[in-house]
């Protein structure tokens, strides 16, 4: 069985507070749009999550707030081709192909997927693969089959004709 590594109400506490802190942080400079992607853990209280996010920016100009329940999602701006999913739900050797076939192809390609819960870096031709670390804290039950890795999120910056031109990251711990 696996279980959070914090009760409900905290964890939905501790993710509105974190995610109001930084789009507030990024939407003071620059235009800022939020993409939210379900996982197999958590498709309620993500959607709960990105309701209440979406409902506290509605009349901010500066942010734009994508929380449709589509499980991969697309985000074309300039020469750049972002790709979101959770990753149960599509294997990286058939990532390309999809993004061929739904013309979402440009100069830079980035897939970005969880799942795993750590970071790895591929590349398959002009395909930048990325898995992004896992928010959550290791549970005693990750713990026990050495699931370990610290509780991260990541911002990745990107030029219109640059591709990514930087990234920060930040624990939650």
């Amino acid at each position: 069985e696996q279980r959070n590594s914090m009760n409900e109400k905290d964890s939905f506490k501790m993710g509105l507070e974190h995610q109001l802190k930084t789009i507030e942080m990024l939407s003071s400079v620059l235009p800022t749009d939020v993409i939210y992607v379900s996982g197999n853990h958590d498709d309620d209280k993500l959607q709960y999550l990105s309701d209440a996010v979406d409902l506290y920016y509605r009349n901010n100009d500066n942010v734009t707030i994508d929380n449709n329940d589509h499980p991969r999602k697309y985000y074309e701006w300039g020469d750049n081709t972002l790709w979101y999913s959770h990753w149960d739900k599509v294997k990286d050797k058939d990532i390309l192909s999809l993004m061929s076939m739904e013309n979402t192809l440009r100069k830079y390609n980035y897939y970005f997927k969880w799942h795993i819960h750590h970071q790895l870096k591929q590349m398959y031709g002009n395909l930048i693969v990325e898995t992004l670390w896992s928010p959550a804290i290791p549970n005693e039950y990750e713990k026990k089959f050495w699931y370990i890795w610290d509780g991260k999120v990541s911002a990745k910056l990107f030029d219109k004709k640059n591709g990514k031109i930087g990234e920060f990251e930040r624990k939650l711990t």
